[in-house]
């Protein structure tokens, strides 16, 4: 088994279907030799796309109903 590193959250459910293992002591996915690269290669592809940088999460006004600016 090799250890999945990199921010694995949004992936869990894939990485669990998959066959990779979360070791809750050491708070990582182990994944079997042959889907290692491809279990990486996914939380990798996550990047920072899904959570947007601070500064845009500040600018962002959500306004729900009458709103006056």
């Amino acid at each position: 088994m090799i250890a999945i590193t990199g921010k694995t959250f949004p992936v869990r459910d894939v990485l669990r279907d998959m066959g990779c293992k979360w070791d809750n002591q050491a708070k990582l996915w182990y994944a079997p030799k042959h889907i290692a690269a491809v279990a990486q290669k996914l939380v990798k592809s996550q990047g920072r796309a899904s959570v947007p940088p601070r500064s845009i999460r500040r600018s962002v006004s959500y306004c729900y109903g009458d709103c006056q600016s």
